[in-house]
């Protein structure tokens, strides 16, 4: 994983994790990254690491599947920006997609912007159009009831058809 942070006087960082997992934790199976923004001297950005350990002591530890489960292990803490650098960032990629950007003087987490626009934009309007369509053709269009075999068919529940369809019809009202 790569991650890019972006500065406003043209510098920037890359940190580079594929490199040194394997051979820092040993025994390491998988590698889980945690990204976060934290106060401690003030606003930072810090990347943890943990990973995944196949080790002795876990054998009889049998997972659902039939085999033992690797445990996670606490790794390290880096720290990417401090609160020096947070003033000056504008933009944050891993692995290419941008997941932080400073619009005017706020860092905007673009993956929660994302889902937002993905849930109004796409996601809503296929699910109540897909809905509809199948009401339509099994002849229940004129019913008040969310039908719960068509939303099986989605595998979506009633209740979140439900909800969408009213937040769709209160948006195209608007």
């Amino acid at each position: 994983m790569k991650v890019k942070t972006f500065y406003d006087n043209g510098h920037f960082d890359i940190f580079d994790t594929d490199s040194l997992t394997e051979s820092v934790f040993r025994r390491n199976v998988a590698t889980n990254y945690s990204f976060d923004l934290k106060e401690h001297d003030g606003q930072e950005l810090w990347l943890t690491i943990y990973y995944h350990e196949t080790a002795d002591e876990f054998k009889e530890d049998i997972g659902p599947v039939g085999v033992p489960v690797s445990h996670r292990r606490d790794g390290w803490s880096v720290l990417l920006a401090d609160s020096r650098d947070m003033a000056r960032l504008r933009r944050v990629s891993v692995d290419g997609e941008t997941v932080l950007v400073r619009i005017l003087d706020e860092l905007v987490d673009v993956q929660t912007l994302e889902y937002a626009a993905d849930v109004a934009g796409y996601y809503t309007p296929r699910i109540v159009g897909i809905y509809d369509y199948y009401s339509k053709a099994y002849g229940l269009e004129e019913s008040a009831e969310i039908d719960e075999r068509i939303c099986a068919q989605l595998s979506v529940s009633p209740h979140v058809v439900r909800e969408l369809m009213t937040l769709q019809e209160a948006a195209s009202v608007s």
